[in-house]
């Protein structure tokens, strides 16, 4: 069962797609009789990668936006904004973070453990993947993150073979 939690109106229905694109919302079709709207749907996940909170959202012509959350799910009875990330579903929230958890490893196991790749999200690019420079702790024992990404990628598979080959470069 939906229940509204939050609404907002923008400026138009084009600043309201822009959005609700840039915040990974997948995209359900147009729906209504009378009222006519766009349905969107997303999850939020936790770090564990369980879900929090399941997600529908009606995009109306004049940019009027309606939340609603699964109260099955989580009993939420409101929300302050919408929410800035969303995963279209389930299974490719898990998809991605399996495929950066095995590109990580295999940057660890087989090339040297130079690099790391972490998932990057900001309002105008949206999701993005940063390779960073691993350096070795002041205690010799592990290494840490630089807190500068190198290269910005769009795929966790760009991101893992630029680190590759520069791994394989610097030897």
């Amino acid at each position: 069962m939906y229940k509204h939690v939050f609404e907002k109106r923008f400026a138009n229905s084009s600043a309201a797609v822009e959005h609700i694109d840039a915040t990974g919302w997948g995209y359900k079709g147009r729906h209504g009789v009378f009222s006519k709207y766009h349905l969107y749907s997303g999850v939020l996940m936790t770090i564990n990668g369980e879900v929090s909170e399941r997600l529908k959202l009606r995009l109306y012509p004049d940019g009027y936006v309606r939340l609603y959350a699964d109260y099955s799910v989580n009993r939420t009875i409101g929300m302050v904004g919408l929410p800035m990330r969303v995963w279209e579903s389930e299974d490719i929230s898990s998809f991605i973070r399996q495929r950066l958890f095995q590109a990580n490893d295999d940057l660890i196991n087989n090339h040297g453990n130079q690099f790391c790749i972490e998932e990057l999200w900001d309002k105008e690019n949206g999701v993005r993947y940063g390779v960073f420079a691993m350096e070795k702790t002041d205690s010799g024992y592990g290494k840490v993150v630089v807190k500068s990404a190198m290269k910005i990628f769009e795929t966790v598979k760009l991101a893992h073979e630029w680190a590759i080959s520069k791994s394989d470069a610097q030897g």
